[in-house]
């Protein structure tokens, strides 16, 4: 992995992170740990939980970060990482929390259940619950106003996002569509049956399909100039695919580990894995021509 260099180290771990403008926010052991993007010093930390656990996310509004523990949700200032509001979501194992999202004016939280919850930006009232699909929403995004949600069957959602409201659904994999990710009027999808797929948006019309993208889990890392990002951590692997047609154009070796998760944020690939303590960083621009 000589095409990445370590950028942040760490004492675990990171089970999740996000990039904002300035600032890198991770979830690691029991903390939340914030860092200036420049130099990558730490700017701020805080104990959020009493004990380690795995089934943890956190993900970042322009005023909040929200994590979810299980089936717990809480949500912190940005600023303080103080404790704004908190809600048991879900019972067990079957209504743990799956995925996160958020809009101008609401979080979003799917359920294994098939549930969607819905939090007004103030906090101030509980959760609003909708039945949006027969199974585990694994992931969302928004994108051109709209909702769009990929499901353990292998179905996509188009979802009104202020009524929660079923716009269109479609049967686009044979398994999992378990990563979402909307640029410039397309919709990518990555699902556990192998397929990576391209939709146009809103419609949902097919543009392009690619089966066998990767052996095992992959999920998509984001778009950079003309190539779409996907990396499979079980496989060890960083692909390029060719837009709009996503015809494969390189391969980068990493090393295999069970989970991890992957962010294009400007010119430069963000990785977090179980097989790492803290953040590596890769050029893009170098990635390309490597």
């Amino acid at each position: 992995m000589s095409e990445f260099s370590q950028v942040i180290d760490t004492a675990f771990p990171v089970l999740s992170f996000s990039v904002d403008r300035d600032r890198l926010y991770l979830l690691c052991g029991c903390e939340i740990l914030v860092y200036e993007a420049a130099y990558y010093e730490l700017v701020k930390s805080k104990r959020i939980f009493e004990k380690p656990g795995l089934a943890r996310s956190l993900h970042l509004t322009p005023e909040y970060v929200v994590c979810k523990d299980f089936t717990n949700l809480t949500v912190f200032d940005r600023e303080n990482l103080g404790r704004k509001a908190g809600w048991q979501l879900g019972e067990d194992l079957s209504s743990d929390i799956c995925a996160l999202c958020s809009a101008e004016n609401h979080i979003y939280a799917s359920l294994r259940d098939g549930r969607l919850a819905r939090i007004g930006r103030d906090l101030k009232h509980d959760p609003e619950f909708r039945q949006v699909s027969g199974s585990a929403v694994w992931d969302m995004v928004l994108a051109e106003e709209t909702l769009y949600a990929g499901n353990v069957d292998g179905w996509l959602l188009e979802l009104d996002p202020a009524t929660l409201e079923t716009i269109k659904k479609i049967q686009a994999h044979r398994q999992n569509a378990k990563s979402l990710y909307a640029n410039s009027g397309t919709l990518f999808s990555a699902s556990q049956d192998k397929s990576l797929a391209a939709w146009k948006i809103p419609g949902l019309e097919q543009l392009a399909l690619k089966k066998g993208a990767h052996a095992k889990a992959f999920a998509i890392a984001g778009r950079y100039r003309d190539f779409l990002l996907t990396v499979s951590f079980p496989c060890g692997e960083l692909k390029f695919w060719e837009l709009p047609f996503l015809r494969e154009s390189k391969r980068i070796n990493l090393t295999k580990c069970l989970t991890g998760e992957a962010i294009i944020a400007g010119n430069f690939l963000y990785l977090v894995s179980r097989a790492e303590n803290g953040v590596l960083r890769g050029d893009l621009a170098r990635l390309v021509k490597a």
